[in-house]
């Protein structure tokens, strides 16, 4: 009977490790709380989220331009 219960106790610790190792922390089973959209930027093509990019004053097909910082904007828009 003992045995039993210390087959159990070994089932139950591994069971629990196993939580903790794929548990919410995990960045393979996080799930995306809100899809980030990828810009390149108009001067260096360096890919920036959305909710980070500069926007300019220049169009790209019919939208601002997305920039990385505001010198490339500054370096891009002065240029052209």
């Amino acid at each position: 009977m003992k045995y039993v219960i210390w087959v159990a106790i070994i089932f139950v610790g591994l069971w629990w490790i196993r939580q903790q190792r794929s548990g919410s922390n995990s960045p393979l089973n996080k799930k995306n709380k809100g899809s980030n959209v990828m810009l390149p930027c108009a001067h260096c093509g360096l890919h920036i989220p959305e909710t980070e990019a500069v926007f300019g004053q220049h169009l790209a097909n019919g939208n601002p331009a997305p920039y990385c910082s505001p010198q490339h904007l500054q370096q891009h828009e002065g240029r052209a």
